[in-house]
């Protein structure tokens, strides 16, 4: 049995052999079948949305900073690389901004983008803060968009203004409170959190992460769960 494109979300885009949340691992992912893609973002203190996952900027450029306080201009002065995972073959890789990938996003209404609003930015600036940049950028016209987070305030703003949004969990136990709670249209976990040989049931979709093994990843299909958020999306549409 193969596993469907739906079924899956290409964490990052395609993590395994590009550098995570930038324009080249999204495109890559596409040009190999993923229709859902996940990605992370932060805010800087001057509001741009930026695609990373870390607030320290070391694990993915190999030079020290801090993505809240360095600037947008000093910000293209760092290249996501992650030159500790996959040496200097990408060392002219950019960082992406949110802004950037909006035409991608605009031209791809096949894919569905989750918009991971990272919890570091949710505190420093305020959930009302960081609905308001991202909706500066996005608006409810791009129906393949889908804000997520940890922060249940932040999915609930999300879900206020309109938005399909996800709720990212750490405890499988109350799944379905919490997605009553924040309006949550999808909920996301980390399948090392489930019970063991547990129906992956919740009310709502539940797109378990990070798993790269196929057999894996039919055995979470088979028992309920809604699609599988992988590193390796090549490998997993063979």
């Amino acid at each position: 049995m193969s596993i469907k494109a739906c079924q899956l979300v290409a964490h990052r885009g395609y993590q395994k052999y590009f550098p995570e949340n930038t324009m080249l691992a999204i495109n890559e992912a596409i040009n190999h079948g993923a229709v859902n893609i996940e990605i992370d973002i932060q805010l800087n203190d001057e509001g741009e949305v930026i695609l990373f996952h870390d607030v320290d900027m070391y694990r993915a450029t190999g030079r020290e900073g801090n993505i809240h306080t360095v600037s947008s201009s000093q910000s293209r002065k760092y290249f996501l690389s992650e030159p500790s995972r996959l040496g200097n073959q990408f060392s002219e890789n950019p960082i992406t901004f949110l802004r950037e990938l909006l035409p991608l996003i605009k031209k791809s209404s096949h894919v569905n983008f989750f918009i991971e609003v990272k919890q570091e930015s949710v505190e420093r600036y305020g959930v009302e803060y960081c609905i308001k940049r991202l909706t500066a950028l996005i608006n409810i016209q791009l129906p393949n968009v889908i804000i997520i987070s940890f922060s249940g305030d932040m999915a609930y703003a999300a879900h206020q203004l309109n938005f399909l949004c996800g709720l990212v969990i750490r405890d499988w136990a109350p799944r379905e409170k919490l997605a009553n709670t924040y309006c949550a249209d999808y909920l996301f976990i980390n399948e090392q959190c489930l019970p063991p040989n547990s129906d992956v049931s919740a009310g709502v979709p539940v797109i378990l992460y990070e798993i790269t093994d196929a057999i894996l990843a039919l055995e979470y299909l088979s028992h309920g769960a809604y699609a599988i958020e992988t590193f390796d999306i090549a490998k997993l549409l063979k």
